[in-house]
């Protein structure tokens, strides 16, 4: 997940350190503050797709 998100490689390198040398919390933070939304178009939960 970490590799494709849309981070700079440093951003990326520093997620990935941080999951390794903290394997627990690193996840658990990774899916609180990591992810990015998707970007350009894409429907959403229980809305109409025109």
């Amino acid at each position: 997940m970490i590799l494709e998100d849309e981070h700079s490689p440093t951003g990326k390198l520093l997620w990935l350190l941080i999951v390794w040398l903290l394997p627990f919390v690193g996840q658990f933070l990774y899916l609180l503050f990591g992810q990015r939304p998707p970007s350009g178009n894409y429907v959403r939960f229980a809305q109409p797709s025109y």
